[in-house]
């Protein structure tokens, strides 16, 4: 568009998909298969995701259309109520199993994490299912209200990236919510593991998979929030919830694995 500015409308897309797809790399896929291996593998998976919303902002900021803008400054609006509120319960379990390792805490999941701390596994499924944009919270594209919201001037390619990043953004945190919730590839024998080591990769996937197939399940269900109600929520509802979980998983961690 005439009306854009053409380095940064070009650029930000190529940061955008560049930023989604860097989570997967401290994501274990299996017990030994981490392309990035960490002791600090959950801050690594959250700290990328979170710099996301930031490429977001500047693909609607340079595409000079108030439709756009409007979205991003939406997307700055739900980062800002909702990226706190994941961190806080995800980092609830790393003080739940004592270690921000994602493959050490599949192996100290004695409980899922889901049962261990169950406050903790709602506020970051609702803030996983905002974080990625998915229904009921879509409000930063918002079809009906502001067309296609950050994206609405890109076409071909590149809209199908700026429409893909919802999903790479949702399939990682599908993973880290398997890893952090469901006890990853667990549990299966040891023996096995030996034997066909891609099977932990498998029902890893086979977890991450049910998880978003229950987040599209909720495009059937609910109506779209508005953004105050959206924001509401975040700020009344689920960060004190997530500061709750946190409280949770000292408890938890004091009583259950001292």
């Amino acid at each position: 568009p005439e009306s854009c500015d053409k380095p940064y409308f070009v650029f930000a897309p190529i940061l955008a998909l560049t930023l989604a797809i860097l989570p997967f790399a401290f994501i274990p896929a299996a017990p030994g298969f981490s392309p990035v291996k960490s002791p600090l593998s959950l801050l690594g998976v959250l700290a990328v995701a979170s710099a996301m919303p930031l490429a977001v902002l500047l693909m609607g900021w340079s595409s000079g259309n108030k439709f756009a803008i409007q979205g991003a400054v939406r997307e700055a609006f739900m980062t800002v109520a909702y990226e706190a509120v994941v961190f806080i319960s995800a980092l609830a379990m790393g003080i739940a199993y004592g270690t921000l390792d994602l493959e050490e805490a599949v192996l100290r999941q004695h409980l899922p994490g889901v049962l261990l701390n169950p406050v903790s596994a709602f506020v970051f499924f609702v803030g996983m299912v905002i974080s990625s944009g998915k229904l009921p919270f879509d409000i930063v594209e918002g079809e009906q209200e502001i067309v296609a919201g950050p994206y609405v001037e890109y076409s071909g390619i590149i809209f199908g990236i700026g429409m893909g990043l919802a999903y790479l953004k949702l399939y990682a945190f599908s993973l880290l919510f398997s890893l952090l919730y469901l006890a990853g590839w667990e549990p299966l024998p040891a023996p096995l593991y030996n034997l066909y080591p891609a099977l932990g990769g498998v029902l890893l996937f086979a977890k991450a998979y049910l998880v978003m197939l229950f987040v599209v399940f909720l495009r059937s269900v609910y109506g779209r929030y508005r953004l105050d109600q959206a924001l509401r929520a975040g700020w009344r509802v689920y960060f004190p919830l997530a500061l709750l979980s946190v409280l949770v998983s000292v408890v938890v961690r004091v009583v259950g694995y001292a």
